[in-house]
């Protein structure tokens, strides 16, 4: 009997705090709702459904979003519960019929997918997917047709750091003649991991996923451009110095240089020596009395550095040189005219048949 009346008062007690929310008020009306715990009490929290986040009910903040968003604990919106977002936009889900079998809900990024009851449903194993290209920033996945199915369908790529800080979906058609299809991804965060779900699916159904857990590459130190140091200049040679950044100690130099008088382009390249600090290159084939811009990279496993850039001048030709020294007496202009026009006619040294003289050559 003592034990009936015990049970009789705690049941007493607790109906005397239950709580109903229909009747239970909260101070900010127009900012937080009473909402009822699982431990039977009620309590005021800020209204998402109207834009209002925060821990306090005497602290919510109002977040401005576009219709049929509501904003997240960090105030980022996403589309309500009955709208999914597609081409940047909240678009409404799917309404399926009493009768229909929902084979999907939906998420905030795709639709909700309904079936006849008497549909025949076909089970599909996931895709075949292959990474083929991992970088800092970036990864290229490649899914493939699954055998014996022919037709359209869509391939979706769910990525996700395994934090839950970062989603994306991308959606991809696989026509009926192609095998395959490329997806490639971009502005990820080096050394991360993340999550990805490949389905396939079409009219009647989605494939399983398919699950990889894949981690960004390290950020590529960057290189700085190399030193370049002229060491000697003459007709149609020119001799450089290079030394490389210093935290790279093997690799290989790229030179390219172009003539500023008709554009004309040629390259060199030489691998390091390792343990060697500079590298001499001797760029040969030029033409006399002629400015070229040379630019310089190194690289290695890691990459290209900058490029550095120097503009050269070739020397003139001897024989012009010669020439424009003898006419240059005091008086004797026609015969310096006539020494110009025979190194004119003969010896061409710019690759145009014009001779220049130069302050420096006379």
């Amino acid at each position: 009997m003592d034990q009936i009346q015990s049970l009789r008062y705690l049941l007493l007690l607790s109906l005397l705090f239950v709580q109903d929310v229909t009747n239970f008020s909260c101070d900010f009306a127009d900012e937080t709702i009473p909402v009822k715990q699982p431990d039977g009490r009620t309590v005021c929290v800020c209204d998402r459904s109207r834009g209002y986040i925060g821990g306090a009910e005497y602290a919510c903040s109002y977040i401005a979003c576009p219709v049929d968003m509501i904003p997240d604990d960090y105030a980022i919106c996403h589309c309500k519960e009955e709208f999914y977002l597609k081409h940047s936009q909240c678009t409404a889900k799917t309404v399926c019929n009493l009768d229909d079998i929902i084979v999907h809900n939906g998420s905030a990024f795709d639709d909700r997918k309904c079936l006849q009851k008497d549909t025949q449903v076909s089970i599909r194993a996931p895709p075949l997917v292959m990474i083929e290209d991992i970088q800092p920033t970036s990864f290229l996945i490649k899914t493939f047709r699954s055998q014996n199915e022919t037709g359209q369908y869509n391939v979706t790529l769910t990525v996700d750091t395994l934090t839950g800080e970062y989603h994306r979906v991308v959606t991809e058609n696989l026509g009926e003649a192609i095998m395959s299809v490329s997806i490639h991804v971009t502005t990820l965060e080096a050394n991360t991991s993340y999550r990805l779900s490949v389905t396939t699916s079409n009219a009647v159904s989605t494939s399983y996923p398919a699950i990889i857990l894949l981690q960004t590459q390290e950020p590529v130190p960057a290189r700085a451009a190399p030193a370049v140091t002229i060491m000697d200049i003459n007709q149609t040679t020119c001799t450089l110095e290079v030394t490389p950044d210093s935290a790279m100690d093997s690799g290989n130099i790229s030179l390219r240089f172009r003539n500023l008088t008709d554009d004309k382009e040629g390259s060199l390249k030489t691998e390091i020596d390792k343990g060697k600090e500079t590298t001499v290159l001797s760029v040969k084939g030029l033409v006399a009395n002629t400015t070229y811009q040379f630019t310089v990279r190194t690289g290695d496993i890691a990459g290209l550095s900058d490029a550095r850039q120097v503009m050269v001048h070739t020397k003139a030709d001897n024989a012009l040189t010669e020439n424009c020294s003898k006419g240059d007496n005091a008086d004797e202009t026609a015969e310096k005219e006539t020494l110009i026009k025979s190194a004119n006619d003969g010896a061409k040294t710019d690759g145009r048949g014009l001779a220049i003289c130069h302050p420096e050559d006379t």
